[in-house]
Formats: C-alpha cells, structure tokens, sequence
C-alpha cells in the first residue's frame, strides 16, 4: 500500500477510530510495525504518521461520510453485552487511583445525573488523548472532547425546559 489506500480504507478506519476511542491509529500502527519486521518506535511512529495523514486526507475529502462512520463505530461497543460496565469499571479503577476520585466517585454514586456526568468525563478523556497526536496534545484534546460531550448531554436537556416553560405560559 505505497500510495492511495483503497478506497474501503478510509471508512473503516473511521468505524475503528470511533469504538476504540481514536486509538485506532495507534493499533494499526503498532501491527504495520510488527508485520513490516522493523521493530522500533521510529518504525512505529512512521507507520502511525504514514496512518494519519492517509486518514486526514480521506476526512477532507468526505466529512460527513467520515463523521457518519465515526459515529457508527461508537455505537458498536453498546453491542457487545457487558462492554459497557466493563469498560466503566476499568476507567473507575483507573480514576480511582487519581487524587480526591474517591469523593467524586461517592457522589456519583448518589446521583444518576453525577454518574451520568462522570461518565461523559471518562469517555471523554479517554477519547481526547487517544484523538490526540501527542502528549502534549491530550490536554487540549480532552477539553474539546469535554466540551462536546457535555454540550451533546446537556443541550437536550435546555432545550426541553426552555419548551417546557413557553408552554407553560401560552
């Protein structure tokens, strides 16, 4: 695959990038490596760079295609029964060891819409830093994927009461 992918390349990593949090690059890379034989983190990194920047181009050139797959490939985890509290009990493990998470996991645990919101969090850093190209990337990354997640939570939620309270007063 020397220069364009195919053309079923572009969508499918899209559908990957969605359910495995935009780790799909990464994944893809660490096997290019492997099967190239060159073992070494400039092998892996070129072949994660060579990755996004085929996927980039795919995304420029049909982006509602690619957002349409991306979100098909979140829905895909909801699929498999169990994924979901498999993969909320492996975050809480994970935050669990971050200063105060026991307090914040407490109240969450007493409220559905704080647990709701806690798992806005999680997803959404576990899909800004895998959206992420860097490190020193994640932390803007995550801030956005926050602001999404919650903005896609809450909106709904406005926009009912705000009905609410006009036919209310007709």
């Amino acid at each position: 695959m020397a220069g364009k992918p195919a053309s079923w390349v572009g969508p499918l990593r899209s559908v990957v990038k969605g359910a495995t949090f935009a780790f799909g690059d990464e994944l893809e890379g660490l096997g290019r490596m492997f099967l190239s034989g060159q073992i070494s983190p400039e092998a892996y990194q070129y072949q994660v760079n060579r990755i996004r920047e085929q996927q980039a181009a795919y995304e420029r050139a049909n982006p509602l295609e690619s957002v349409g797959y991306e979100m098909g490939g979140a829905f895909l985890p909801a699929l498999i029964p169990g994924a979901q509290g498999a993969t909320a009990a492996r975050v809480a493990s994970l935050a669990a060891k971050a200063p105060g998470a026991a307090r914040v996991m407490s109240l969450a645990a007493k409220s559905p819409r704080a647990a709701e919101l806690a798992r806005i969090g999680a997803e959404s850093l576990a899909y800004g830093v895998g959206a992420a190209d860097s490190m020193r990337q994640a932390p803007a990354s995550v801030g956005e994927e926050a602001a999404f997640g919650y903005g896609m939570y809450g909106a709904p939620r406005a926009l009912r009461a705000g009905y609410r309270r006009i036919r209310g007063r007709q």
